[in-house]
C-alpha cells in the first residue's frame, strides 16, 4: 500500500521545465568568417544554403554597378550605355514626326542617358501635346469668328453682307489674306474677325464711298443705325410724311415703314 502511494505521489509531481538553448551556427567557423556584415541577415544553415544558390545562379549574369558620388562621366556613360542608350545620337531611332526640334533633342537625350524608347515616348508626348494645341487654337479661331460675326449681324442688320465685303475689300489693299487670317490679336481674335478692326475698315469703306449716291432703302445696305436717321429725317416737321395734300406723302410714308423694318433688322 505504501508503494502504491509512493507511485502515485512520484505521478504528481510536475516534471522540472527542460531549458532549451539556442546555437548560432556561425560559432563553428573561423572567426573573420564569422563576424563578416553579410552573413548577419542569414539566421541557419539552410537560409545560407539558399543566399548561395541564389548568388550561383546571378554568376554569368550581366550586372550594373550603380556610381557613387565621385564617380565620373565615363562611369556613368558605362552605366547608360548598359541601360541600352545608343552609341551616337544619330543613332536615335524615332517613328513619327520627326521635326527639327526633335532632332535638335536627340543630342540632349544622348547627353541624359536616354535609350531609345524613352526618347520615343518623350517624342510621342511633344507629338501629342503639340496636336491638342493645335486643335484647341483651331476651337478658339473658330469661336472668335462666330462671336465677331454675331456682335456685326446685330449692329450691321440687312447691311451685313454689304458692309463686310467693303471692309474686306478694303482691308486687303493694307492687308494679306495670310495676315488676316492669321495675325493673332490681344483678345485672341484674328485681324480678319476682329470686330473693332472691320466696323473701321467698313465706316472708312463708307466715308471713301460718300461721293456716290445714297443707297436706296430698297437696296437694303443700309445698317438700323443709318435707318433710323433716315428715318428722322423724314419725319421733320413740315416733311411730305406729315403734309396728306402733298403729291409725296404715300411714298414717304412707305419709304419710313421700310426704313423701320430695316432699323429694326438685326438679323
Amino acid at each position: 500500500m505504501a508503494e502504491e502511494n509512493q507511485v502515485a505521489e512520484q505521478q504528481q509531481t510536475p516534471s522540472e521545465p527542460v531549458e532549451t538553448t539556442t546555437v548560432d551556427w556561425r560559432n563553428d567557423l573561423p572567426e573573420d568568417l564569422r563576424e563578416d556584415p553579410s552573413l548577419k541577415t542569414i539566421q541557419d544553415v539552410p537560409g545560407l544554403a539558399k543566399s548561395y544558390i541564389h548568388s550561383q545562379k546571378m554568376i554569368g549574369k550581366d550586372k550594373i554597378v550603380l556610381p557613387n558620388e565621385h564617380a565620373t562621366k565615363q562611369d556613368w556613360d558605362d552605366v547608360f550605355n548598359k541601360l541600352g542608350r545608343p552609341a551616337s545620337a544619330e543613332e536615335y531611332k524615332i517613328e513619327g514626326e520627326a521635326s527639327d526640334l526633335i532632332n535638335n533633342f536627340k543630342p540632349v537625350a544622348h547627353d541624359l542617358g536616354l535609350n531609345n524608347n524613352q526618347v520615343q515616348k518623350l517624342v510621342e508626348f511633344y507629338n501629342g501635346v503639340q496636336e491638342q494645341a493645335s486643335n484647341d487654337q483651331v476651337i478658339d479661331a473658330e469661336a472668335h469668328k462666330a462671336e465677331a460675326e454675331a456682335n456685326l449681324r446685330k449692329e450691321f442688320g440687312r447691311a451685313f453682307p454689304h458692309k463686310i465685303s467693303s471692309a474686306m475689300r478694303l482691308a486687303q489693299t493694307v492687308f494679306t489674306k495670310d495676315q488676316l487670317d492669321n495675325t493673332k490679336l490681344a483678345d485672341g481674335s484674328t485681324l480678319g474677325n476682329n470686330v473693332d478692326l472691320i466696323k473701321g475698315f467698313a465706316k472708312l469703306a463708307d466715308q471713301l464711298g460718300e461721293d456716290r449716291p445714297l443707297p436706296n432703302p430698297q437696296e437694303n445696305i443700309m445698317t438700323p443705325d443709318a435707318a433710323r436717321e433716315k428715318i428722322a429725317s423724314f419725319m421733320e416737321p413740315g416733311s411730305p410724311y406729315w403734309n396728306k395734300s402733298h403729291p409725296n406723302h404715300l411714298k414717304a410714308i412707305d419709304d419710313v415703314l421700310k426704313l423701320r423694318e430695316i432699323a429694326n433688322d438685326t438679323e
